[in-house]
């Protein structure tokens, strides 16, 4: 049948911090000249990922196709690390590689409900395709931010940012409204 029993609360909080995080990173910065918003940007969005990590976890071992998963976002994680580290100094490294890594384990969370079966099967794709837009979104930002390339975006890239974030937040609703549809249902 699936659980997503207890879900709702951790997914709507994770919209809460994304929210946050979008004012600091992406809002602030345009109106607020100089303004540098990365840290508590980042800060939230790290509590959204931390919420998303609670509402797709469930302590159950680790199976070998999970062992895989983890393994292929390590890899990713460090490959994406090498590339920008370089360019970061002092404090926001150590943030950076928590906040990768902890974006890193939401993903394998989300992933790997496709491997556990506690979701329907058409949630556990949304989420994993969800978590993963994210990811890709997260990884472009940190060039943005970071990386003395991508400092003066293009229109291109910014389109491919929100092109990746938005649907995965807009999977994360329908993951929602089939949760309510779900109880509805059963009620």
């Amino acid at each position: 049948a699936g659980r997503t029993k207890g879900v709702s609360l951790p997914v709507k909080l994770a919209f809460f911090f994304s929210l946050i995080g979008d004012l600091f990173l992406a809002v602030l910065p345009n109106l607020i000249p100089g303004f540098s918003g990365s840290l508590p940007g980042m800060g939230f969005f790290l509590l959204a990922y931390v919420a998303l990590s609670a509402a797709f976890w469930k302590n159950v071992g680790i199976a070998s196709g999970e062992k895989r998963t983890a393994l292929i976002l390590l890899l990713l994680l460090a490959g994406y690390l090498t590339l920008i580290l370089p360019w970061v100094e002092g404090f926001m490294q150590t943030a950076l590689v928590a906040f990768c890594l902890v974006i890193a384990f939401m993903a394998w969370m989300a992933v790997t409900t496709l491997l556990r079966g506690w979701f329907t099967r058409r949630a556990s794709w949304l989420i994993a395709i969800g978590a993963m837009s994210i990811v890709i979104s997260d990884m472009i930002v940190g060039l943005v931010l970071f990386h003395p390339v991508f400092a003066d975006p293009s229109p291109w890239i910014k389109i491919l940012i929100r092109f990746t974030y938005t649907p995965a937040w807009t999977l994360f609703l329908l993951m929602l409204h089939e949760e309510k549809h779900k109880k509805e249902k059963n009620v």
